[in-house]
């Protein structure tokens, strides 16, 4: 993380980091938002999928314009891992992290001391 994005409060503590208001930290799911939905339990389904019109060229100029992507999926880190990175590298997309193991099912509450704003595409 960017040292200019720490906060040292008037005690002389640290805040945790926050980017600057032209900038955004994009989460983005992988399946149904930037490629077809895939189960977890179909894995060789997953090497194949489509990619959603138009989610590569967004997601890589929101990334060359400075903004932090990253991936979070439901996909496992032991058994996805390889295939999605490989996925992702070999469609181009640009990424600064995947976070794996993301719960399934939907229904998401996210409890944060940031602002959060929520879509459901891209």
């Amino acid at each position: 993380m960017n040292d200019n994005l720490i906060e040292i409060t008037k005690n002389g503590q640290t805040k945790s980091p926050k980017l600057p208001d032209h900038l955004k930290n994009y989460i983005v799911d992988i399946d149904g938002i930037i490629c077809e939905d895939c189960p977890n339990e179909d894995i060789e389904r997953m090497k194949i999928v489509s990619e959603i019109s138009g989610a590569k060229e967004k997601i890589n100029a929101l990334f060359e314009a400075g903004n932090i992507i990253t991936f979070f999926t439901s996909r496992t880190n032991e058994q996805h891992k390889e295939i999605t990175e490989n996925w992702l590298r070999e469609h181009g997309f640009k990424c600064h992290k995947i976070i794996f193991n993301k719960p399934r099912g939907g229904n998401y509450i996210f409890v944060d001391d940031r602002g959060l704003e929520f879509k459901t595409s891209l």
